[in-house]
């Protein structure tokens, strides 16, 4: 990425990526949450618990060793004990860069696979442009037997468009026996996570792949241009729910609304505002052209233009125009 921040904490609608990707957990299946850290550990485990509610329960493992997914799992299976106590449960496993995934399509697997009754459950996707991802390999019978990464395949193989995603769920009982028997013998010299499904199979084992419904949800980041692709779609996705929820937008485009601000029906955003962090707009609102607002409270009806400023308290019905920068903390009415 090339920044001194760590990549997890990059921000995608004003949230650390890994904390969308952690919040995509918190459903009733989910009983606990290990996170597996490693570079700039200490900074990355203070933001998280900074940024995340405190009911959201959190354990975390750190991985010294950077030796490869499948290693990544096997330091977390410690903290993973402890969550599920003596209980045989299922390990939802889910990487740290892909905030676009959605609480509903983890549901989903997670009943796609008790359903199944199948020891291992994958969450797939077919991209046109299938590069850089492992291939999903199945048999005769559309039963899933491997995954290849792409270093791995063969050309034969790389011409398959069905590619694995990261997201698995796997029965905790076979897990970790399977995470034992990883090999290096690959072309990074790993050990890969995705090696765990011939393994299983090996094993006789039921392996199952569920296709998700919208790829763009397990888009990952790994340069500033994937960054910069995940924040656009973040964004629109995110002014979509907006204007279900009735907030009419003048120049959607050139809206900017991050995941904490709260707007209520009614209110109406022009052209080229920016709405950070914790803001809150009331009922009936008019928002812009020109404005940038963080951390800040506009009353029910009041007029916004021309303004920028953050902690603002602005008063209900009142008119604030062509201002420019406002002072931090400013009560207006």
């Amino acid at each position: 990425m090339g920044s001194l921040r760590p990549k997890p904490l990059h921000l995608v609608n004003g949230t650390p990526m890994i904390v969308r990707v952690v919040a995509a957990t918190e459903f009733d299946a989910v009983t606990g949450r290990v996170l597996v850290v490693g570079h700039q550990a200490a900074w990355v485990e203070r933001s998280v618990r900074e940024t995340l509610p405190s009911r959201v329960d959190l354990h975390f493992a750190t991985q010294y060793d950077q030796l490869g997914t499948g290693h990544a799992v096997l330091v977390a299976m410690d903290e993973v004990a402890t969550v599920l106590g003596a209980s045989d449960g299922d390990v939802l496993i889910v990487p740290g860069d892909c905030p676009l995934l959605r609480a509903d399509s983890l549901r989903r697997l997670v009943d796609h696979h008790r359903t199944s009754g199948a020891a291992l459950t994958l969450l797939t996707a077919t991209l046109d442009q299938a590069t850089g991802y492992g291939r999903i390999i199945r048999d005769s019978q559309g039963d899933v037997t491997a995954i290849v990464e792409e270093r791995d395949a063969s050309e034969e193989q790389r011409e398959i468009r069905e590619i694995n995603t990261s997201v698995m769920i796997v029965r905790a009982s076979v897990l970790r026996e399977a995470l034992e028997k990883l090999g290096r013998n690959n072309a990074q010299g790993e050990y890969y996570l995705t090696d765990v499904v011939a393994i299983l199979r090996e094993a006789g084992c039921g392996v199952e792949g569920m296709p998700i419904n919208d790829t763009d949800e397990v888009l990952g980041v790994n340069t500033r241009e994937q960054l910069a692709a995940v924040r656009e779609i973040a964004r629109r996705r995110t002014l979509n729910d907006w204007s279900a929820r009735g907030v009419t937008f003048r120049d959607a485009s050139t809206v900017v609304i991050d995941d904490a601000v709260e707007v209520a029906a009614g209110v109406v955003v022009g052209a080229r505002t920016i709405l950070q962090g914790n803001c809150q707009i009331g009922q009936g609102a008019l928002l812009g052209p020109d404005v940038n607002l963080r951390d800040s409270l506009v009353g029910a009806r009041a007029r916004v233009e021309g303004s920028w400023g953050a902690l603002l308290r602005i008063a209900p019905g009142s008119s604030v125009v062509a201002r420019g920068h406002l002072a931090p903390g400013e009560h207006l009415t």
